[in-house]
């Protein structure tokens, strides 16, 4: 668990969700959030639901920390693991009497509430509101009957310096986990056809996961020079290693609304992405970034080359790109988030 100082007042939020420190996604929006709030002076904590066998006896820790804070906001996903925080939540802040938010992550909402309907559906009707952080997932869940509020991701505070890259370099990052929802071996697939007609390409691979070794080992069968598998890094970390490539390449199957493809806009990459899940409500194609269909190679590394040949395409992305990240701030977002927390920010 994550305490931050306490304060003297009655505005108080208690996160819950499956935390990991220092990693992105769901415990990466969260840290911002508990963050940016206590910057504002609200006292928050996060409480981790974990993915241990002891979670069964989560109930009773959570019902006596959640009587020291006014709201709990609940971060949980698209399986019934990543829902368990919702499950423990919503009946810990009923109990209490508390006010109860629920912000529902991951691409895979629809497939998940086609199985589980039955079984999710009485938690949510316990929260006061639900949110979630897409356009794309607020029309899944308005299939389903529901009806959330959509507060986008917050882009953690930039560490990195933007900058446009008056020419594109064969240079190619990737940071997501290393798992087969996030297709990296496409990438790689992709970077094999870029270097046969740019001989010092590179591909930068950020992030860990179960399929390393099986791409360690393809990087390998395909002969390939220049790649550099980074391995996962502080969230700090990450501009730094952005800052390195000139092309941001996300491969994924299914996605909600990756922050990696706003922290490559904030540092002036330009973005090949799949357009699949929530994506295409952040890139919009030849606006600021460029979409190919999923498992498409061939296309991302057509688009590779498109890339270095027209520098006025590429200097547009980054720019347009650039203006895009403005709506996913802390000050963008902040008083739509305690709108619905009922939390003056201006009396705290």
């Amino acid at each position: 668990m994550i305490d931050r100082e306490s304060y003297n007042h009655n505005n108080s939020v208690l996160f819950v969700t499956n935390y990991r420190p220092n990693v992105g996604g769901i415990s990466g929006q969260v840290e911002i959030l508990s963050e940016s709030l206590s910057t504002e002076g609200v006292k928050t904590k996060i409480f981790n639901t974990g993915c241990s066998l002891m979670r069964p006896l989560f109930f009773f820790p959570l019902l006596f920390e959640g009587r020291h804070y006014t709201i709990i906001h609940i971060h949980g996903c698209s399986n019934l693991g990543g829902f368990y925080p919702i499950m423990l939540g919503t009946l810990v802040g009923k109990i209490l009497k508390r006010k109860i938010i629920v912000t529902y992550h991951g691409g895979g909402a629809k497939k998940f509430f086609s199985k589980y309907l039955k079984l999710i559906q009485p938690f949510f009707n316990l929260a006061n509101h639900i949110t979630v952080p897409s356009d794309f997932l607020l029309k899944t869940f308005k299939e389903y009957g529901f009806k959330p509020l959509v507060i986008p991701n917050i882009l953690r505070s930039q560490r990195g310096n933007f900058r446009i890259r008056n020419k594109i370099k064969p240079v190619l990052i990737v940071t997501r986990a290393l798992n087969k929802i996030y297709n990296v071996e496409c990438a790689i697939n992709a970077f094999k056809l870029v270097q046969k007609r740019y001989k010092n390409s590179k591909l930068i691979i950020v992030g860990d996961g179960k399929e390393m070794k099986n791409l360690m080992r393809l990087v390998k069968i395909l002969n390939l020079r220049g790649v550099n598998f980074v391995g996962r890094i502080p969230n700090d970390d990450i501009f730094l290693e952005l800052d390195k490539a000139d092309i941001f390449i996300n491969p994924t199957t299914q996605d909600n609304m990756p922050v990696s493809l706003l922290e490559a806009l904030a540092c002036g990459l330009v973005v090949i992405s799949t357009n699949v899940g929530g994506v295409p409500f952040i890139i919009k194609d030849k606006v600021n970034g460029l979409l190919v269909e999923n498992n498409d190679c061939v296309k991302i590394a057509n688009r590779v080359n498109e890339l270095i040949e027209n520098n006025e395409l590429a200097k547009r992305l980054i720019v347009n790109g650039k203006n895009t990240i403005e709506n996913y701030s802390w000050n963008k977002i902040k008083y739509n988030l305690c709108d619905i927390y009922g939390m003056d920010l201006d009396q705290v």
